[in-house]
């Protein structure tokens, strides 16, 4: 299973940036089977993720990466990958040999914000 958290990285300055935006994805890769038969090194091939806009069916972001290894932790940042505001949901698939993939992940989600608007009824003395 993969356990997923998702960050948003950056400053007060990233706040306020247009769109596109980055997508920082972390998890813990799989070490074992759904039976928790543990997996033998290079068992893992890949890890997939699916990241859908919050109403959306279709998923907006995907992601698919080669694995540091079993049971290892490992972040990933899909440059430009956000290209609008909204809450994102996002789901990790664990790969082995013949390309069978696991049930999905937990999700977890992240909110993206526009940029503000500029202040209203300015008065200086």
């Amino acid at each position: 299973y993969i356990s997923l958290i998702l960050l948003l990285v950056g400053s007060a300055a990233l706040a306020q940036q247009d769109y596109p935006r980055d997508l920082t994805l972390s998890w813990r890769n799989a070490s074992t089977y759904i039976d928790l038969t543990p997996m033998e090194p290079g068992d893992l091939t890949g890890t997939r993720f699916e990241c859908f806009r919050q109403n959306d069916t279709v998923p907006l972001v995907t992601g698919n990466f080669v694995p540091a290894g079993e049971g290892l932790d490992q972040t990933e940042v899909l440059t430009g990958a956000i290209p609008q505001p909204g809450t994102y949901t996002c789901y990790g698939y664990s790969i082995v040999i013949g390309g069978i993939e696991s049930d999905p992940s937990l999700p977890d989600s992240v909110k993206f914000v526009g940029k503000p608007l500029p202040p209203i009824n300015i008065t200086a003395e």
